[in-house]
């Protein structure tokens, strides 16, 4: 009997926590003459207010169903922003100002400066840091040696090599590692270097084949690296947990590619112009767009175009949540509802257009 009683208590207590605190839901409420709908997913809350403005809260839900306590109305010149007000969470105000959504930071007007958290730095040199980032997020910068690592805890050089390698195309980022070739060997190379971005540790993988660095990096499935070298013809799988390489590919052996997470025999054709790229899977609540150089955010359950960027020569390096890691010319930002920062500048970025920022959040 006693037994019984500690299941039921348990299915019991299960169900609660599923139906109060797990499980997905929906609201749709008004408040001062203003239509609210509420969706609760995979933890993020989406907000829709009047089906005119929206934003979105990453939380943890909790026992009772999260709701607007208060919409402030902020008016100016062809200035209407909607703020609102929920309790122990920090919202931001809803701009549409001169006939386009645009993030409140972006405006020029007196009404919003108490809600602003903008930060500049001058510049010094080719390369300056401005610490502004957490404890858990974590950047490399490739500065043709070796890294730049940068942290809320502090700036590191990691210098690598003797010589400056320009053409770094062969570096690959899997979670909070970096894959990349012995470039202290000229023209081929046989050892991988894997560094653990939370920590530096570097380790080594050897490989008993000579790799040519006409080579191309296919992508990843499952962790595991595939790298195809043009010049010899040959497919490589690179185990970055494991620190092994082996030979899956060649005239021999045959070739294949994923396709739907299964194997499909293909020909030395498809790789050699490099038609095979396992492209990273994006998962992203969010649209981003660059239009005549600006940067437009939308979201994916409504697209209203937000514009939260105007500079030269915009592009994305990351995302994660809604913190978006971007490039205008030499500069290096980062964006969220909150705030927009500069973490660095980097003089070389105005020339590099290489994968050369490698972002990692804990």
């Amino acid at each position: 009997m006693k037994k019984r009683l500690v299941i039921i208590f348990s299915i019991l207590t299960l169900l609660v926590v599923i139906k109060y605190f797990i499980s997905e839901y929906k609201i749709t409420y008004s408040l001062d003459n203003h239509k609210i709908i509420t969706t609760y997913k995979d933890k993020r809350y989406y907000i829709s207010i009047d089906d005119k403005y929206n934003f979105d809260i990453y939380k943890k839900r909790g026992i009772s169903k999260l709701k607007i306590k208060n919409i402030k109305v902020i008016e100016s010149d062809n200035l209407e922003c909607l703020y609102p007000e929920i309790k122990n969470v920090n919202t931001n105000p809803l701009c549409y100002y001169n006939n386009e959504y645009i993030d409140y930071n972006l405006i020029n007007d007196e009404v919003l400066n108490e809600y602003k958290n903008i930060q500049e730095f001058e510049s010094n040199g080719n390369f300056y840091f401005n610490n502004n980032l957490t404890k858990k997020e974590y950047i490399y910068l490739w500065n043709y040696k070796g890294f730049y690592r940068m942290n809320r805890d502090k700036l590191e050089t990691l210098d690598l090599f003797k010589e400056g390698k320009y053409d770094n195309s062969l570096m690959y980022k899997v979670d909070n590692k970096i894959l990349f070739p012995n470039y202290n060997q000229e023209y081929e190379f046989n050892k991988f270097y894997v560094i653990n971005m939370l920590n530096n540790k570097m380790n080594t993988i050897e490989s008993k084949y000579d790799i040519s660095y006409n080579s191309y990096i296919v992508g990843n499935i499952d962790k595991k690296v595939y790298l195809f070298d043009i010049k010899e013809s040959c497919l490589y799988e690179i185990d970055i947990k494991r620190l092994t390489i082996r030979l899956v590919g060649s005239e021999k052996l045959g070739y294949f590619k994923y396709e739907h997470d299964k194997k499909v025999s293909v020909s030395v054709t498809e790789y050699k112009n490099k038609n095979i790229v396992y492209k990273e899977k994006n998962d992203s609540n969010y649209k981003y767009e660059i239009i005549d150089n600006k940067l437009y955010k939308s979201y994916m359950e409504k697209e209203l175009k937000l514009k939260i960027f105007e500079g030269n020569n915009i592009r994305i390096v990351g995302e994660y949540k809604d913190n978006l890691y971007f490039i205008s010319e030499d500069k290096f930002y980062k964006y969220s509802p909150k705030e927009l920062v500069k973490v660095f500048n980097y003089f070389e970025l105005n020339f590099n257009e290489n994968d050369v920022i490698y972002i990692y959040n804990q």
